[in-house]
């Protein structure tokens, strides 16, 4: 992921949901456009903890989107996200994201397995060691079925 959206990643829940905190993006132009990023990044390790974040997962299409008003104020966003149908290939996912607890925007997102975007590189290039070490990936995933 090339851009760090994400504050933190609270849980993955292998293959089935995770959830993630990120900031109100105040400044920005257009701040539709990075609640799908950050929608994508969050369902992105879902699908990325079936094969242990080792290939690359691609932002494919947006099925249908829909933004509410964003409260004032500095308080974090919480995205969750729940995949609907994952293949080998891509997979479905629909997200939501709560300010306090009021829903401020939730898409269905296709994601696509790229494969390995960069064949020289050692480690996937959506799953880059830095994003990787700095959200403490691993060490948030739970088996399917169980959350934390």
């Amino acid at each position: 992921m090339r851009w760090n959206l994400l504050y933190e990643v609270l849980e993955i829940n292998r293959g089935c949901k995770a959830r993630a905190t990120a900031q109100w993006p105040q400044n920005a132009a257009r701040p539709e456009l990075l609640f799908l990023e950050m929608m994508a990044q969050t369902a992105g390790l879902i699908f990325g903890s079936l094969d242990d974040f080792q290939t690359d997962i691609v932002f494919a299409k947006v099925d249908h989107a829909h933004f509410h008003p964003v409260l004032p104020g500095t308080s974090l966003l919480v995205i969750q996200a729940s995949a609907e149908e994952i293949r080998p290939e891509g997979g479905w996912f629909q997200i939501q994201i709560l300010q306090n607890e009021t829903l401020v925007a939730e898409a269905r997102l296709l994601l696509a397995n790229a494969g390995r975007l960069d064949p020289v590189s050692q480690t996937s290039v959506t799953f880059h060691r830095h994003f990787m070490t700095h959200y403490q990936i691993r060490g948030k995933v739970s088996p399917a079925g169980i959350l934390s």
